[in-house]
């Protein structure tokens, strides 16, 4: 019977260099069979991550637009991608941290040429969300008692990143009217 020691015929431990080169071309052939699933998987991942940012960029804009036309009056909507209207706004705190007594503060959006959609509450100007590529409004109806019922659609794909698919958001707001 033939018993293994791990030593060779002349009683030196190791491999051969035989068994060294086909165990590293075995795992430099598995490596390269892999490396195209991880790169595809990197890929959808980004273009996942794309989609996410832009669908929630879109709906944090409608979100506020809605908000702020709900309450609003005084509407103007002559100028494309913005809009200005009175709204009625509740959220600026007092020291105590309470919210102020409701007040009619003018409000306007607008998107800029670098895909960003700014919100302006009287003099505060911060951007809202970026990677938009469309804002646009438009009266459908009017109501009985001055209210108009506003359509608003975004549109999202962020400049540069064409080959993802955009996103377009549409919702119809009713104003106060007042």
């Amino acid at each position: 019977m033939v018993r293994y020691t791990g030593k060779s015929a002349d009683g030196r431990n190791g491999f051969t260099l035989i068994e060294v080169v086909l165990v590293v071309l075995l795992v430099s052939t598995v490596l390269a069979l892999a490396w195209p699933l991880v790169t595809n998987s990197q890929v959808a991942w980004r273009g996942q991550t794309h989609q996410y940012e832009v669908v929630y960029g879109a709906r944090w804009v409608l979100h506020w637009l809605a908000a702020d036309l709900r309450g609003a009056k005084q509407v103007d909507l002559t100028v494309p991608g913005q809009l200005s209207c009175l709204s009625l706004v509740t959220y600026p705190l007092d020291a105590n941290g309470k919210p102020v007594a409701p007040a009619w503060v003018s409000v306007a959006y607008r998107l800029g040429t670098d895909g960003v959609v700014r919100r302006r509450v009287g003099a505060d100007e911060k951007p809202l969300a970026s990677g938009i590529d469309k804002l646009a409004f438009r009266t459908v109806g009017q109501g009985d008692g001055g209210e108009l019922l506003v359509e608003i659609a975004v549109k999202g794909n962020e400049a540069g990143r064409k080959r993802y698919p955009s996103v377009e958001l549409i919702t119809r707001v009713m104003t106060r009217g007042i």
